[in-house]
């Protein structure tokens, strides 16, 4: 998911808030330090008014009242109202001694707003000149966010080393123009002497002679470094070709018209056979509403993607709304099932289902709303609250103009439970296996890197064959080591076949990637997958219905209103071993190929190009999440928010022999880990900023980020060609043992790399990096906990004269055989040749691992 900005931020602003807004702290220091001493602020409770403050850039929009007080008498309440120059609030100047850092602990609560306000510590040297600007104070910000609202009084704690060269500093607060209200109290500021240390106990980082340590998991390289294992990653055996069970005469009659039906009806045939492809004949067809493939083997292929083309032309009427069904049981709804209802998303502002004076389900616009269309109440939720018999579903769609529509659904509840599909991403095209069976068995013991076998507190009662899912939950245990924030989603997580059953302990079909700790809670439960699925040689187009939408953007979603359904070209959900081929998909209405809960899919031969919404709530993404040894491989992508995009917990999914134009590359959510970007050309610019991209070559979301969270151990970057306007590789923490090898990165004002905190083990080896315009030095830590890093062999090209930077001059890397050169000989830096092209096809030609 991504940050949000408001519409009358300059982009300069916008760039800084989209990596900003992922540092946030609660009651957490960045930094490994010893004592601390306090600093004198003067007036740091407003009990003395403004005294000591500098409002003079406020344009009252701040005051001190005694409703904003958390502690004593008096607090400071900021009410920005919106729109440009903002709130500004400065302290008093305080010195700067040599070698220590500053922490900034202050109490605030969020009111209302829409966004957040931002808290600085600000350096400055003998001119009194500022030494840390935006878009580039990532060390020394934090942002109370609008979000924490229902919170409360909140502490917050900013670790901060100050810049080269500063001989004061100062604290400052500033909304930007956001819309917002909080107030503010208790500020105090302390020094400390930072400590330099890993951020927790490495793992990860190993060489062919740690004999003892290396696991399954493991695979050593032909250039002597320790990989993840890969070798299994996209369909097994290869993508098949699948016989025809329904031929292209089906559709024949139906060119120019709406073959929604007639596919339904072609999918209950083959499924009826056991499975084969649906060949549909060259034309133009149109689906009028979404197909839901809830059978597995089901291949839907065209006749090639400049052959068959399928316009999804679905849209809902303004002040209309309509029923779904997910289970396909009409207005019978009993457990398993699940009712959605649907209302034209342009300016929508609210969606509620209610029975009988009983609120079912009711959601508001807020962050991440995207471009909603729809509510869900499940089945099982209709039958605990109304019981068996007839109701009427009564659902309102509420406008942002205020204006209200009504319309009643007639329903039968039933306590008869059906198998339905699992409702995931909505899409034109849906393949959905039956999701999951909610019954959580416990761990009895630690689920340890590279075992294969995990034994449960009791019997689970599985089968061979058999898949389930395991969860690390997100603990405060595990939150406090990593300094994670996020309340939701998932970050540890994988999914696993069953080979073999004793008591309680079982056999897994391949070894864990990560721990799952029993200390933590960490739990399986079966999934339900379904296999064999694809879709083939045919474009799929969205018909767009808001034909050049223009004024300003939201400042809710950052993007403009739009009729369009926010749905997804195809999604894949519970899935294993199914996948697309040579299809063309244009103008989705969210994001082309979505496969949450998958397993061993493949992606390849495709071409995804541009999105219809492109504001915030996940959206203009192509890549993968929750997935789990996936492939992508000779994918085209054009003007897309994040591509590729890798997130909430997917792992061992490979990314090779793409190019990915206006658009940047991310690890963007949740722990994602041990993932491969291979042989990819990855093209962004500055003018792809106001599309959602974040400026950077490649971006990993950090442990601060109360949306995004931390990303996980062992991802590589293996023989790319990046070029971004801003840094190249931005990873703002949380990260250990990347490896980023052998790629051409050309980055145009930002750093070559940027590491901000909590990002360590490291190896940065044999690359060529190329400054146009880059900041000094060339590869800058943010936090001494960015420990353990090795930059060796690596070619630096730009005006800088320093290698490596450390924030407040605190930190160590090892650094071998680099090479510092000129921008003017820069014509001459081609992207590395590799002891291996490809790390993937290397691994998968030496592993006879049966699939």
């Amino acid at each position: 998911m991504a940050a949000f900005f408001p519409i009358y931020m300059s982009q300069k602003i916008r760039r800084f808030f989209a990596c900003s807004i992922a540092s946030l702290f609660l009651g957490l220091a960045l930094f490994p330090c010893r004592a601390q001493e306090a600093v004198s602020i003067r007036n740091f409770s407003f009990e003395e008014g403004v005294e000591g403050w500098n409002l003079d850039k406020d344009a009252g929009r701040s005051r001190v009242i005694s409703e904003a007080a958390c502690v004593g008498r008096m607090g400071l309440r900021i009410a920005e109202p919106g729109g440009k120059p903002g709130a500004v609030v400065v302290s008093s100047f305080f010195d700067i001694k040599p070698g220590l850092g500053y922490r900034l602990t202050f109490q605030s609560r969020a009111i209302d707003g829409r966004l957040g306000c931002g808290f600085y510590l600000r350096y400055y040297d003998a001119a009194g000149r500022v030494l840390n600007h935006i878009p580039y104070p990532y060390d020394v910000d934090i942002v109370v966010p609008n979000m924490d609202a229902e919170k409360g009084w909140t502490t917050y704690t900013l670790d901060s080393l100050p810049s080269e060269g500063a001989v004061r500093g100062s604290i400052q607060i500033a909304t930007w123009g956001s819309r917002i209200t909080l107030d503010v109290d208790d500020i105090r500021l302390s020094s400390y002497t930072p400590v330099v240390a890993a951020p927790w106990l490495s793992t990860y980082k190993l060489t062919p002679a740690d004999k003892d340590r290396l696991t399954a998991a493991d695979v050593v390289g032909p250039d002597g470094l320790v990989y993840p294992d890969w070798s299994r990653s996209g369909v097994p055996g290869g993508i098949p070709h699948v016989k025809a069970v329904v031929g292209p005469q089906a559709f024949a009659a139906l060119r120019g018209a709406d073959i929604s039906g007639a596919l339904e009806e072609a999918v209950r045939m083959t499924a009826a056979a056991g499975g084969g492809a649906i060949q549909i004949p060259e034309g133009t067809f149109y689906l009028d509403r979404t197909v839901l493939i809830a059978d597995s083997h089901i291949v839907l292929r065209g006749e090639g993607m400049d052959k068959t083309r399928i316009i999804f032309r679905d849209r809902i009427p303004y002040g209309t709304l309509r029923l779904f069904n997910w289970a396909g049981t009409g207005k019978e709804f009993g457990p398993g099932a699940a009712a959605e209802v649907q209302a034209n998303p342009k300016d929508l502002a609210s969606l509620q289902l209610a029975s009988e004076g009983k609120v079912l389900a009711k959601q508001n616009r807020k962050m991440h709303w995207g471009n909603t269309y729809q509510i869900r109440v499940e089945g099982l939720t209709l039958l605990q609250k109304l019981g068996v018999g007839a109701h009427v579903l009564e659902a309102t769609a509420i406008y942002a103009d205020g204006k209200q529509f009504v319309q009643k659904f007639p329903i039968l509840v039933s306590d008869t439970a059906v198998e339905a599909p699992a409702a995931t991403f909505n899409a034109a095209i849906i393949f959905a296996g039956k999701g999951r069976d909610n019954e959580q068995k416990r761990l009895a013991q630690d689920g340890k890197r590279g075992d294969r076998k995990i034994v449960f507190v009791t019997n689970p009662g599985w089968s061979v064959g058999d898949r389930i899912r395991l969860i690390g939950p997100t603990t405060e245990r595990w939150n406090k080591i990593i300094g994670n924030r996020v309340a939701w989603g998932v970050f540890r997580s994988g999914i696993y076949e069953i080979t073999a059953v004793n008591g309680a302990e079982i056999t897994l079909n391949q070894p864990l990637r990560i721990e799952f700790p029993q200390v933590d809670g960490s739990y399986a439960e079966r999934i339900f997958l379904n296999t064999g699925c694809g879709i083939e040689s045919l474009t799929l187009e969205q018909q767009i219905v808001t034909k050049n939408p223009s004024g300003q953007k939201d400042a809710m979603s950052g993007w403009y209103a739009i009729e369009d359904l926010w749905t997804n070209g195809v999604t894949f959900s519970f899935q294993l071993g199914s996948w697309m081929r040579n299809v063309r998909i244009v103008n989705s209405g969210r994001n082309p190929v979505y496969l949450p809960n998958t397993k061993f899919c493949e992606v390849r031969d495709c071409e995804f190009d541009d999105a219809l919404f492109k504001g915030g709530g996940g959206t203009a993404y192509v890549g993968f999440e929750t997935a789990f040894d996936c492939l992508m491989d000779s994918v085209v992508t054009k003007k897309m928010r994040h591509a590729p995009d890798i997130q909430w917990a997917a792992s061992g999914n490979v990314v090779r022999n793409s190019k990915f134009y206006n658009s940047d590359a991310q690890f963007h959510a949740g722990w994602a880990h041990e993932n491969l970007l291979e042989g990819n050309l990855i093209i962004a610019g500055d003018d792809d900023i106001e599309n959602g991209g974040y400026g950077h070559g490649i971006f990993a979301s950090g442990p601060s980020s109360t949306e995004h969270g931390p990303e996980g151990p062992r991802n590589v970057i293996y023989n790319n060609d990046v070029v971004a306007p801003h840094d190249g590789i931005h990873m703002e923490g949380g990260n250990e043992n990347w490896l980023i090898l052998y790629n051409r990165i050309r980055s145009g004002d930002g750093y070559s790399i940027y590491c901000r905190e909590k990002s360590f083990d490291h190896v940065i080896q044999g690359n060529v990096f190329v400054g146009e315009r880059s900041k000094t030095p060339m590869v800058y830590f943010g936090a001494p906990n960015c420990t353990g890093v090795e930059l060796i062999g690596n070619k630096f090209y730009g005006a800088s004269a320093k290698l490596i930077g450390f924030n407040g001059g605190v930190g160590k890397a090892l650094e071998r055989n680099n090479e510092l050169l000129s921008l003017n000989e820069a014509a001459k830096a081609a992207v590395p040749k590799p002891p291996v092209e490809s790390i993937y096809l290397w691994q998968k030609a030496r592993t006879k691992a049966p699939q």
